[in-house]
């Protein structure tokens, strides 16, 4: 957001913008400061004339602690009250974490391109 703040990003240069967020701090989540930091990139695209979008988080149940998939859940939810019509919603049980991935939190490509065409979906709707 903070980056996005100090730019000189005005509506031409940008008219459409994803917020597709990752996890990286997993353990210690302020999930109030990340509504807060949604709304200012709201407020922000209000002010620029830019639409910006909302890209639900993909839930990996079989990867993740029940506290992390609460924790996403959260942020989706505020996401999606706070985004309305420009939450992108995907379908969670079509996204598989690829079984290579230690880590169990990255796509397979078939849920890569299940994504991409909510993405694509969603700009399609707004032209």
């Amino acid at each position: 957001v903070s980056i996005l703040q100090k730019s000189n990003l005005s509506a031409g240069s940008a008219n459409n913008i994803i917020v597709a967020m990752g996890l990286n701090d997993r353990s210690h989540p302020i999930l109030e400061d990340t509504l807060l930091d949604l709304q200012s990139l709201i407020d922000w695209s209000k002010e620029r004339g830019v639409v910006v979008a909302f890209l639900e988080i993909p839930i990996f149940p079989d990867s993740l602690s029940p506290e992390t998939c609460a924790n996403i859940r959260f942020i989706n939810n505020g996401a999606r009250d706070l985004f309305i019509t420009k939450f992108i919603s995907i379908d969670q049980a079509a996204i598989r974490s690829n079984p290579l991935d230690s880590t169990g939190i990255h796509f397979q490509s078939h849920s890569a391109k299940h994504v991409v065409c909510h993405i694509t979906s969603f700009l399609n709707f707004l032209l």
